[in-house]
């Protein structure tokens, strides 16, 4: 009888403590604060934030407006598909506090990223040489690496007048 009343207080007991012990762990998750993240940018199919503290908000298909925990992000990768696929990514937290993306419960944080995609060249002088880069950029001003389909190379044209004068094709890297 004795053995049978310990044990009945024990399992009270226990059931109390899991009681108790759920209950901070909701009542944990329903702080979390969310504010939103406004993206000024078209054809994203991927994109990962990471936070300060290394956790991760890994996004397939996202819309204009994301809803996110409270904090400071920044882009550890962005995935874009226009005709190509295009890759936008970071190895490193970012150096200046103006790269962050600051989410808060007060306004929406703008990311402006991804297409639409701009080709770029950029020609500089060396001796009697020219020599041409050229960069795909997004809306952003950041320069985006194709991922697919590598072996079409981008191609360009000089001409004097109506006369060709050279041609050739640009190299990744």
């Amino acid at each position: 009888m004795i053995l049978l009343k310990n044990a009945l207080n024990l399992v009270l007991i226990v059931l109390v403590v899991s009681f108790v012990y759920s209950t901070v762990c909701l009542a944990q998750e329903a702080e979390i604060e969310y504010g939103e993240l406004k993206i000024e940018g078209e054809k994203i199919i991927s994109l990962i934030l990471e936070r300060e503290n290394g956790t991760r908000e890994d996004l397939v298909n996202p819309g204009k407006l994301v809803s996110l925990p409270i904090g400071k992000y920044f882009i550890r990768n962005l995935v874009i598909a226009d005709q190509e696929q295009y890759s936008l990514g970071t190895n490193t937290k970012p150096a200046s506090e103006t790269d962050w993306i600051k989410i808060t419960k007060d306004e929406p944080a703008i990311l402006k990223a991804g297409a639409p995609l701009k080709q770029v060249i950029e020609i500089k002088r060396q001796g009697k040489y020219l020599v041409l880069n050229y960069k795909t950029l997004g809306i952003d001003g950041r320069q985006y690496n194709k991922t697919t389909n590598r072996e079409k190379r981008p191609s360009f044209s000089v001409y004097k007048g109506d006369k060709l004068i050279a041609s050739g094709e640009f190299a990744y890297g």
